[in-house]
């Protein structure tokens, strides 16, 4: 039968038969070169495979060999411990050691803290030690320095840069209460102690951080008939920065002052 292909459009175009006629389409079959590439190797006594599958058994061939390490891992050193952090209970679970973390306490009271001395739970992610002078909170958690030299407010803010910290920023109830009750601290009486607080213009009645650059709303925590605003004429410059005043040994609250009084102050490490 001849391989050539029948004029198809011409049974369609013609009207006049009567008669189904079927054309049978021989095609030229051609033959797979893979497969015959494949079976003369085996006819060599070798073998052929696709690439696809060579690439499967490789990537097979590695992830079982790194299941099979990490169970010899697992089965040396034994699964990870579920390590605590600050504060929490570490009879059960060890403290995260990492972090510089200690399980310290009594029978079920025990709890994961930094080491006793001069530690404290720095920025809520390791301990960190205390410089040499520098107080560290009741609750550990803080580490402040509080001079006995008076300096002015910028002054004072360079200081506490200098020595790798910042003028104290009073941003929550517990630090106020914190400033309150730490008996080492030995304030003075009636002293006025900068923070690194200040007002972002005259009478503006608008305070920031002079690091974080945050705003302060807290009007609570100034003192009766605080913030005054007064007019210094010696320095000829309204009263915008702002300190801890020391009224006893259990309370404190904040005053504004000219910026260019000298007054002692508070960092921390931060």
């Amino acid at each position: 039968m001849s391989s050539e292909l029948p004029d198809i459009t011409k049974f369609l175009r013609d009207e006049t038969k009567n008669k189904l006629v079927i054309y049978e389409l021989e095609y030229n079959k051609i033959d797979d070169p893979n497969e015959k590439f494949r079976t003369k190797a085996k006819s060599q006594g070798q073998c052929a495979c696709r690439l696809w599958l060579i690439l499967f058994l490789v990537n097979f061939a590695i992830i079982t060999i790194f299941m099979f390490l990490l169970l010899l891992i697992l089965i040396e050193i034994g699964p990870v411990a579920p390590y605590q952090t600050y504060g929490k209970q570490c009879v059960s679970g060890k403290c995260d050691s990492s972090k510089g973390l200690v399980c310290t306490g009594i029978n079920k009271y025990k709890t994961c803290q930094c080491p006793s001395g001069n530690w404290f739970w720095y920025d809520n992610t390791k301990c960190r030690e205390c410089p040499p002078n520098w107080i560290v909170s009741n609750n550990g958690t803080g580490c402040y320095f509080v001079s006995d030299t008076e300096l002015t407010f910028i002054d004072a803010n360079q200081w506490c840069i200098t020595s790798q910290s910042r003028p104290i920023e009073i941003s929550n109830e517990n630090i106020f209460v914190t400033l309150q009750s730490i008996k080492d601290f030995n304030f003075n009486l009636t002293k006025t102690y900068w923070i690194g607080l200040r007002e972002i213009g005259p009478n503006t009645n608008i305070y920031r951080w002079i690091t974080s650059l945050s705003t302060f709303s807290k009007s609570n925590y100034f003192c009766s008939g605080q913030p005054a605003h007064t007019y210094n004429y010696y320095f000829q410059e309204y009263d915008q920065c702002i300190g801890l005043y020391i009224q006893s040994n259990t309370s404190s609250c904040l005053r504004d002052s000219t910026c260019s009084n000298v007054s002692p102050f508070i960092c921390e490490l931060y």
